[in-house]
């Protein structure tokens, strides 16, 4: 179940720093790293593109569910990312990165992905 928690997010990454024409982005990169902490999974995935646009978001911080702000979205795909993530005991947070971009954060009990 984790395949499209992680590829949404990386494809979320990979679209924004295609559609950043900031030139101050002159270092694009998607940065992936995991790493495990006693008995879960945390996977960073951050980018360095315009970050994530504020509206997406609840009051209580999580995305939105139908919201999007790409021309060919649906916004569904970070809620359905946060559900898969909450029936395996973890969560997801986004946020937007103080140098710039932004980072989406996967926690998972390592319990749940040996099955």
């Amino acid at each position: 179940p984790l395949y499209p928690v992680i590829t949404n997010a990386l494809r979320n990454s990979i679209e924004a720093i295609a559609g950043c024409d900031d030139v101050s982005h002159n270092q694009q990169f998607i940065e992936l790293s995991a790493f495990l902490d006693d008995d879960q999974m945390v996977m960073t995935i951050r980018d360095t593109g315009p970050g994530i646009d504020p509206s997406l978001f609840e009051e209580n911080g999580d995305v939105r569910f139908g919201q999007t702000t790409k021309p060919d979205g649906n916004g569904i795909g970070l809620p359905l990312a946060r559900d898969i993530a909450q029936s395996l005991e973890g969560s997801v947070v986004l946020n937007n990165q103080d140098e710039g971009g932004a980072a989406f954060i996967l926690h998972i009990k390592t319990g749940c992905l040996i099955q």
